[in-house]
């Protein structure tokens, strides 16, 4: 199955949130996790459903995983 509309549009966001994160000049800044909850705060908004809805949430939290992992790297 083909993914929809809907997760070609979170597969992107999530795509240029970690290419920001390859070019930026402070990996460990704190602003990226603020970035990570902006970006998926203006996904839900693009998608029509609410920053509180539990995918929302959890791309979130997943994300931010991701990121810390990335940091340990060095």
């Amino acid at each position: 199955m083909k993914p929809t509309d809907k997760q070609k549009k979170v597969i992107t966001n999530i795509l240029s949130t970690i290419k920001y994160w390859s070019n930026t000049n402070d990996i460990t800044s704190p602003s990226h996790l603020t970035l990570i909850e902006e970006d998926m705060n203006s996904l839900a908004d693009e998608l029509d459903m609410e920053y509180d809805d539990n995918n929302i949430e959890e791309l979130v939290s997943k994300l931010s995983d991701l990121y810390f992992a990335i940091r340990k790297f060095a």
